[in-house]
């Protein structure tokens, strides 16, 4: 029941991580780029976004495309994967019935040595590959798209990853 407990309190603990803010790179003109950016709200003719406390509109006429990054989930994957890679391969390590060569030879700190740092690994490696395949940046070129559609892409994207709004 102990181990249980911790091992949920370790899967809800970084959740936090994967919940971050999404930022968007705004590209307006070769010369005019906004970076990590917040969509906000839609007003006038004007997408409104904030950055470093600071609000900007940006005529909707003149962004060229919207870039959402998808990089963090990578880290959090390798931590949640170690974490329960690591505990699922101590405890599986700790209820073998001991008649390996491996554990006779060494004595019992070898075999939960060994299948914590295995799971550690593997849950590692397979954390990182789950959450790096969820997807790359995604792109949305709108400067082909008529004022309409600009209008409703934009208003699907800022319901859907505003920092306030879940």
């Amino acid at each position: 029941m102990k181990n249980l407990l911790i091992l949920l309190f370790c899967l809800v603990l970084p959740l936090s991580i994967l919940a971050n803010i999404h930022t968007f790179d705004i590209l307006v003109t070769p010369e005019q780029f906004y970076k990590n950016v917040v969509l906000d709200r839609l007003g006038g003719d004007s997408l409104y976004v904030k950055a470093y406390g600071r609000t900007y509109a940006i005529p909707v006429d003149s962004i060229r495309y919207l870039k959402r990054e998808r990089s963090s989930n990578a880290a959090a994957g390798v931590f949640l994967g170690a974490l329960v890679g690591g505990l699922a391969g101590n405890q599986i390590a700790r209820r073998a019935d001991g008649n390996s060569g491996f554990g006779n030879a060494y004595g019992h700190i070898a075999p939960v040595t060994f299948g914590t740092g295995s799971g550690v690994f593997l849950g590692a490696a397979f954390g990182y590959a789950i959450t790096k395949g969820l997807g790359g940046d995604q792109y949305y070129p709108i400067a082909d798209l008529s004022a309409e559609e600009k209008r409703t892409l934009l208003n699907k994207l800022i319901h859907k990853y505003r920092a306030d709004v879940k």
